[in-house]
């Protein structure tokens, strides 16, 4: 293997039959439309963005119990409290969800 990465006929012939795999005919795969690659890789890609968008979410929790811990105890709101709770549970319900998902799709698309 050369020590240098360059690009090369080798990497530009790798780089159209992976083109070829992914935008090939969706006849070829008998009618099921989630064994076609294009379609498993948008769902990936959408599977990814909510994920870091609920990785968000997450990491604005903890203020937010600051916020309500922070406040004196007669100012204290405890549905807000309940539901802070209630959230922070349903975040990371849906994070562990889109992460085994993710690798859920990421099995199938991978060569076999």
């Amino acid at each position: 293997m050369p020590s240098e990465n360059n690009f090369n006929y080798l990497f530009i012939k790798r780089f159209i039959q992976l083109f070829r795999a992914i935008l090939s005919n969706p006849s070829d795969f008998n009618g099921h439309f989630y064994s076609h690659p294009l379609t498993l890789i948008l769902l990936i890609t959408v599977n990814q963005i909510s994920l870091q968008f609920v990785i968000y979410l997450v990491g604005l929790l903890p203020s937010e119990y600051n916020f309500q811990l922070g406040k004196s105890p007669s100012e204290r709101n405890l549905s807000e409290f309940h539901w802070l709770i209630i959230r922070s549970f349903l975040y990371v319900a849906i994070n562990a969800l889109l992460k085994s998902l993710s690798t859920f799709l990421s099995s199938i698309l991978s060569i076999q």
